[in-house]
């Protein structure tokens, strides 16, 4: 037990899950479900492990403990803050299970597990105390976020169904200024998505280029065919694996492209319809449907990509003073408060730069450059100025 290091960790949890997918598949042919495959894949594996046998003679409770990490269920929310030699079978079979309560709110499996340990000081005493822990926690916990129901893939999927959504509105109401007879209107939300389109296009040529052409094509037809958002998300989910030859990971090409579609198409395009809707003489539900779903793709996205990069643990040990607004508990209830202002705070200024362009163009680039002025004078006199360019979360 005292050999094992960070890869034995990740060799051990590689072990519960290849065993936890075997022995499912073997209850699903017999007809039994019922959880059976978790207790049956923590005894063999155990059994498999000398150190994990050992570990059971110092910590009769191991067997449970891990039963509740494989468990992908939901756990009440219990607070145990029991020390690791008091912790009873039941409280360490609570903790593992409520590590499922941790990682369906957070985008990678890393972010998730640190919030656990924070929660749980015996689960801080044992990353201590033995190095291949974390690692076998980590390891299990991604192909948790994987196979559950929650956590990633719904926020993940959800974020990219929003922003489906959001170019389908943005369409239908491009056709209904055509069919207006407001041509203006319509070409200047197309070319918004244009330049949406075209500036997703090179960032996938520079993420793919030495990966060959076959490939940069395909990536090229999945931008043209708007199934980008979708796409993205289904790799994150997948386990954010960084293929070879790729610039960057699909977690960072995902957070990437959703600031390319805000910034390009989504608050400008917003500006616009607003603008149409205060010139017009009717007001349609179409239209301020349209409103509505951009300003929460908006909030939503960014609100997301600001959580994770609060919540990360390298980036809180890197700059602490910087990252840490959000608390180490009710991340999801900040996240949905988050989201919430966000909208209201994103729809208030679309209402004021179409009041703006009403008033006059000179004006609204005045309200423009004073608001991003400020914004940035704030900033460098609160020292983040560094910080908010090399990657810190967009905040107020």
């Amino acid at each position: 037990m005292e050999a094992l290091d960070k890869r034995d960790g990740e060799a051990i949890g590689i072990a519960f899950n290849l065993q936890k997918t075997i022995e499912r598949k073997l209850a699903s042919w017999r007809g039994r479900w019922n959880g059976v495959h978790v207790r049956v894949s923590v005894d063999k594996v155990i059994e498999d492990h000398l150190a994990l046998r050992e570990l059971m003679g110092v910590y009769p409770w191991l067997k449970l403990f891990m039963e509740g990490i494989l468990d992908t269920h939901l756990a009440v929310p219990t607070p145990i803050r029991a020390k690791l030699l008091n912790l009873s079978s039941r409280e360490a079979n609570t903790i593992g299970r409520k590590l499922s309560n941790s990682l369906k709110a957070k985008k990678t499996a890393e972010a998730g597990v640190d919030q656990w340990m924070l929660l749980h000081p015996a689960m801080v005493e044992m990353g201590k105390t033995y190095d291949f822990f974390i690692p076998m926690i980590v390891t299990i916990g991604r192909q948790k976020v994987i196979d559950a129901p929650w956590g990633m893939k719904f926020r993940l999927y959800f974020g990219a169904f929003i922003s489906l959504l959001d170019m389908f509105t943005d369409i239908q109401a491009i056709v209904r200024f055509f069919e207006e007879g407001r041509d203006g209107f319509a070409w200047t939300n197309l070319s918004f998505i244009g330049v949406c389109l075209i500036l997703q296009l090179l960032v996938v040529y520079g993420q793919n280029k030495k990966r060959g052409k076959r490939i940069v094509a395909y990536e090229m037809l999945i931008v043209v065919s708007m199934l980008k958002p979708a796409m993205d998300a289904g790799r994150v989910a997948s386990g954010n694996v960084h293929e070879e030859g790729a610039l960057l990971d699909p977690s960072t090409e995902l957070t990437l492209t959703k600031c390319i579609e805000m910034f390009s198409e989504s608050i400008p395009s917003s500006i616009i319809q607003t603008y149409a809707l205060l010139d017009s003489k009717e007001t349609k539900v179409g239209a301020l449907g349209s409103i509505a779903v951009s300003a929460v793709a908006i909030a939503y996205a960014s609100t997301t990509i600001s959580m994770d990069m609060d919540t990360s643990p390298s980036k809180r040990l890197i700059a602490p003073k910087f990252y840490g607004y959000v608390p180490d508990t009710n991340r999801l209830q900040v996240m949905v408060l988050m989201a919430l202002m966000t909208t209201a705070h994103v729809l208030l200024k679309v209402l004021a730069c179409a009041l703006m362009l009403r008033l006059s163009s000179v004006w609204f680039m005045i309200y423009l450059a004073g608001d991003m002025g400020l914004f940035f004078i704030i900033k460098k006199g609160f020292g983040q100025f560094n910080s908010f360019i090399n990657g810190g979360s967009l905040r107020r």
